[in-house]
């Protein structure tokens, strides 16, 4: 072996060596920022996956309730646009919400995208010459940093996607609750009870719900504390609590 390629491979020995494990790679330039929220995958595929099939479920469900309404008996008649309203509310704002999700991530793509391209960031440097020194600090101080302006993109689709998923869940508690007292009617009727009978039985199944609601509010606002909450009492407080929740509201919004 020559005496330059034996110094040459001493040097990279010596440079290896150097390197600790506690140095920080570099980032390649095209990965996401580390503060952006890990279900931003699980979200598009989510509002770009179901969008265009709840496009078409709103005439669907139209469709198939009014159909309902007018081959049905008067109580259950009754009962049936209350389920529509849930229903289509549910469905509307589900449509809405991924709509906006989806122009929300599509505009923080299009930022990481530039932020890969250009990972300098804004080059305020280069506007001096072509914009006064006072609107170019306010729009410097309005804007950010191009990190804060990708973050604050992100937090927004997250948030659009949230508050319209949980605005139309929502709605899932009191369509149960309708569909389970039209059952209950339906069933009355076809055991020989008319439609009055029936309405008496729905106004009163609801009037019981909300006494027991107040009840169990009372009671747990003077007594809920002196059983815990891991206790078996108070448990099943929470339970029927989340239930009667359910029945009251719908009984509140139920024309």
């Amino acid at each position: 072996m020559s005496p330059t390629r034996a110094f040459c491979d001493a040097s990279l020995v010596l440079r290896g060596n150097s390197m600790t494990p506690h140095d920080p790679a570099p980032p390649p330039a095209n990965q996401v920022p580390n503060r952006t929220t890990p279900t931003w995958e699980m979200e598009l595929l989510v509002s770009g996956a179901t969008v265009f099939g709840l496009l078409q479920l709103p005439a669907q469900a139209d469709r198939l309730l009014f159909g309902f309404y007018n081959s049905s008996n008067f109580a259950v008649a009754t009962l049936t646009p209350s389920l529509w309203v849930y229903v289509k509310f549910s469905l509307l704002t589900l449509i809405a919400t991924f709509i906006v999700h989806l122009c929300l991530r599509g505009y923080w793509v299009a930022l990481v995208g530039l932020h890969s391209v250009y990972p300098e960031g804004f080059r305020w440097d280069r506007l001096t010459s072509k914009l006064g020194p006072h609107f170019l600090a306010s729009s410097r101080e309005m804007t950010g940093e191009i990190d804060t302006v990708i973050e604050r993109a992100d937090n927004r689709a997250s948030i659009a996607f949230g508050l319209g998923f949980g605005m139309a869940t929502l709605m899932l508690m009191p369509m149960v609750v309708v569909a389970a007292i039209m059952v209950v009617v339906g069933l009355y009727e076809m055991l020989g009870g008319d439609g009055v009978h029936a309405m008496v039985v729905m106004v009163v199944l609801g009037m019981l719900v909300m006494l027991v609601f107040v009840a169990l509010v009372a009671w747990d606002k003077s007594k809920g504390a002196a059983a815990g909450l891991d206790s078996r009492t108070g448990r099943s407080a929470r339970a029927f609590s989340a239930f009667t929740a359910g029945w009251a509201s719908t009984a509140q919004t139920t024309p």
